[in-house]
């Protein structure tokens, strides 16, 4: 079965190169015939694609090992990349309008060979670090669960309980 399908995409191929008009209109009666279905398979490609590239990426710069370089957070949706020394908004100058640039930042990054300069961060570090220039995490020396317990008192003090200790078996 494996001879006869490699056998067969060198025909095909074969075909191509020497009927390229005709293939080509072929694919453009069939695609004209389903336009949704080409249109979704089209959508769905890019999104592997995109996902790939960002896999990609994020595994590199976090050495194999997908978690935030602060707090720890390993959870893929959560983690993105943070310009070390800031200039987050150098980029846009870049790519043109900063909506767009996450998937075609990624794939600048590949095509550049993976500049230094770039370290994974959760979003909420990220956000954190861009807004006061150093994150929550690293100001305090503790992790942000301690420094909102400390802030609300001690549940064994024998005073109230807030909620957050009360429901701790719930998170």
């Amino acid at each position: 079965l494996f001879r006869s399908l490699e056998y067969a995409r060198r025909q095909n191929l074969l075909y191509y190169h020497r009927h390229p008009t005709r293939v080509k209109e072929s694919i453009k009666r069939s695609r004209a015939k389903r336009p949704e279905y080409y249109r979704e398979q089209k959508r769905r490609n890019q999104i592997r694609r995109r996902d790939r590239i960002k896999q990609l990426v994020l595994n590199y710069y976090s050495n194999g090992i997908l978690k935030c370089m602060c707090c720890g957070e390993t959870e893929c949706d959560f983690l993105t990349l943070d310009h070390i020394n800031g200039g987050g908004q150098h980029r846009v100058a870049i790519f043109g309008d900063r909506w767009s640039a996450g998937a075609r930042f990624y794939s600048w990054l590949v095509m550049n060979h993976f500049p230094f300069g770039f370290q994974l961060l959760c979003m909420n570090c990220n956000f954190s670090k861009g807004k006061h220039g150093q994150c929550a995490h690293m100001t305090s020396g503790k992790s942000s669960l301690t420094t909102l317990a400390a802030e609300l008192g001690n549940p064994t003090d024998g005073g109230s309980q807030p909620a957050l200790f009360m429901q701790e078996s719930l998170v």
